[in-house]
């Protein structure tokens, strides 16, 4: 996944990078949080994977940072 500092086109100039897992939370329908790794494997390019299976469904991913909007996103599974 790739995370933006604004709502225009992806271009590299607003992608931002140097993020940290802590700056995400993952969590299903019910609110219950999953445990899951974090990489930065390419500049701007963020890897999460689930630390266990995921039963079918949608999750919900949250980014907070300092100094930026808190942000949700969600995945189907």
């Amino acid at each position: 996944m790739q995370v933006k500092n604004t709502t225009d086109d992806a271009s590299d100039a607003n992608l931002v990078s140097g993020l940290l897992g802590a700056d995400f939370t993952i969590f299903d329908a019910n609110g219950v949080r999953k445990i899951f790794t974090f990489s930065e494997p390419y500049p701007y390019e963020y890897r999460i994977l689930f630390a266990a299976a995921l039963s079918s469904g949608s999750y919900w991913i949250r980014f907070s940072k300092s100094g930026y909007l808190n942000r949700y996103g969600t995945v189907n599974k």
